[in-house]
């Protein structure tokens, strides 16, 4: 899955590229751990994006938030 530069450009509200990077690794199965790691952030860091997706995208889990996204076209 891949974050194009139109993807960027689509997302209409407070989606930046780091939150849309968070959503792309979710969408490969990374866990909040390993996207810390990946992305140089504190797990709770990365946490605190997760939650704050969720409520941007009216999402019950993390599943949800990276289908959403998807629908939306976010993420491809």
């Amino acid at each position: 899955l891949r974050v194009s530069e139109q993807d960027v450009q689509r997302s209409a509200g407070p989606l930046d590229e780091r939150r849309l990077e968070v959503l792309r690794l979710l969408a490969a199965g990374e866990t909040t751990k390993s996207i810390s790691v990946k992305l140089a952030y504190s797990e709770r860091t990365i946490k605190t994006v997760i939650r704050d997706l969720q409520n941007e995208l009216s999402a019950r889990s993390r599943a949800h938030a990276v289908a959403e996204a998807m629908r939306q076209g976010l993420i491809t």
